[in-house]
């Protein structure tokens, strides 16, 4: 089967003098109705949304390495590779983006694998729209605040948003260093 990643038209009420500040969300779906509306609706809420349809996991990892997501909203997903699947296998890859998991109805214990496997959150389907619209906002903003958090370990205060490591002096360090020192500390 072949994937499609489609983007429709930014359009929102609001103006944003900055277009890059607006938050990117890739919604993974195999089925193209629902990702539409998604696609639609979030647009509406100043989200610039993709969708994936009729993915496998090759699929999304390609289309994580081409553009920076703010967050995943996995919905139903090519018959060979399942939701949870695929969420344990982008955290295994150390995919540290927000998922927001779609699970079937009001089954509890889909919605807890797909917890257990890394989504940071699960909406039961039927949802409505406006929830899943503030779901999206709340974990993108909780993810915004630890990438500004400073850290500190073994006696090193690591600053991620400024790219510094102090212990006495500080250091400055490029994108790549930043993102080996978090891979260590985990």
């Amino acid at each position: 089967m072949m994937s499609r990643l489609s983007r429709c038209p930014y359009k929102t009420m609001i103006e944003i003098d900055d277009r890059s500040q607006i938050p990117n969300v890739l919604v993974v779906s195999s089925d193209l109705e629902a990702a539409r509306s998604l696609q639609e609706f979030l647009q509406g809420e100043a989200l610039a949304v993709d969708c994936l349809e009729q993915v496998d996991v090759a699929d999304v990892l390609l289309s994580l390495s081409d553009i920076t997501y703010d967050l995943l909203l996995v919905d139903a997903v090519h018959t060979g590779c399942s939701r949870t699947a695929l969420i344990r296998y982008l955290r295994s890859e150390r995919i540290h983006v927000p998922i927001i998991g779609i699970s079937n109805g009001g089954n509890v214990r889909e919605r807890v694998a797909l917890l257990d496997a890394g989504a940071d959150d699960c909406i039961p389907f039927p949802f409505d729209l406006a929830e899943v619209a503030a779901r999206c906002r709340a974990a993108i903003r909780r993810c915004h605040q630890s990438r500004n958090a400073v850290y500190f370990w073994r006696g090193l205060y690591i600053d991620r948003q400024a790219k510094t490591v102090t212990k006495g002096a500080e250091h400055q360090l490029n994108s790549s260093g930043v993102g080996c020192l978090f891979s260590v500390i985990g």
